[in-house]
């Protein structure tokens, strides 16, 4: 049977659209392409928020702390963590910032990493930029593809896929968070990691957020006392115009206080003393000479607010102030 010009331009019109679909496939299974963006999440699990805070120092100092969070389901290992490099007042941005690195590995044991997305926003103020050095080429991915990005805002952003369907991803971007504020503005960033992954028969994600604080110098006096609680481990500074900081905490007649103080490293210059007051403000305990690092132990004798009086003797940085209460052993 003779074949007419009409049937050969319909026969190449389809050929040219199985061989690509064909192709397409091919790809998908091999890797070559991504996967699509497009996927049922059956199951988000967000984890509990890890804070730091900051009281804004009057100058350039170096911090030098690491934010740390580990999460593992055994089907997903996912270490995340923030580094705060330091603190500057007399910047290139005419205005106070702070130095941050962004740092997560995902590493899943029966499945792929499907995307890694990081969404960070300034809670507080307006004018608050984050910067992501992005233009320096200094963010680093690693068996991620780019799809999504926003620099240069109160709320930033950068969305990553995995490529060829990785088991291990990881993740690195300096970052500067920009104040454009006076020494007197408290200010929230919100850091969120999510990571999608496929466990090998549903697609899961896990959402990290973290919280980061930086507030003023105000807590100079019992009644200006800043309220503290259990567990919490609050990183603080001393130093020129900040010589002390009152705490203050709820605790029941019967509980043993337990108050640990630290400087920022071993190589600190930083002494202080500490001291323990009832709710009357009378004095119950404290440290018996300056030093870089304390710990007190006081049964509370009686139910209400106690405060803890911190006061610089020599020179500047920053404190870690973690207060623990212990219920009265049972007979």
């Amino acid at each position: 049977m003779e074949i007419t010009e009409k049937q050969k331009w319909i026969s190449l019109a389809l050929l040219s659209i199985i061989i690509p679909v064909g192709l397409l496939v091919t790809f998908r299974l091999t890797g070559v392409l991504q996967e699509p963006l497009t996927i049922t999440i059956s199951e988000t699990k967000t984890l509990e928020a890890v804070n730091w805070e900051l009281e804004r120092p009057a100058a350039m100092i170096g911090i030098r702390d690491t934010v740390k969070s580990f999460y593992n389901d055994m089907s997903l290992l996912m270490n995340s963590s923030i580094i705060v490099g330091h603190y500057d007042s007399t910047s290139r941005y005419d205005s106070s910032y702070v130095t941050l690195v962004a740092n997560v590995t995902a590493l899943t044991s029966n499945g792929h990493i499907h995307s890694l997305n990081l969404t960070i926003s300034e809670k507080d103020y307006p004018n608050t930029k984050i910067n992501f050095f992005e233009e320096h080429q200094l963010m680093k991915f690693e068996n991620l593809s780019r799809t999504e990005f926003k620099d240069w805002a109160r709320t930033v952003f950068v969305n990553l896929t995995g490529v060829n369907h990785p088991r291990g991803v990881s993740f690195f971007a300096p970052i500067d968070w920009v104040l454009y504020s006076f020494q007197h503005q408290v200010h929230t960033l919100e850091m969120i990691f999510e990571v999608t992954y496929y466990n090998g028969t549903a697609y899961k994600k896990i959402v990290q957020p973290f919280l980061l604080k930086i507030g003023p110098d105000d807590n100079n006096s019992f009644e200006t006392a800043d309220a503290i609680e259990q567990g919490v481990n609050a990183w603080l500074y001393l130093g020129g115009y900040d010589t002390e900081d009152y705490y203050r905490i709820h605790v029941i007649q019967g509980y043993v206080i337990n108050i640990n103080t630290s400087g920022s490293s071993p190589e600190t210059t930083l002494d202080f003393y500490i001291d323990l007051y009832n709710p009357e403000k009378r004095w119950k305990a404290g440290s018996s000479s300056r030093g870089f690092s304390h710990n007190i132990n006081f049964t509370a004798d009686s139910t209400g607010e106690w405060f803890i009086w911190i006061y610089l003797e020599d020179d500047h940085g920053f404190y870690s102030l973690t207060i623990n209460l212990y219920p009265p052993k049972s007979d």
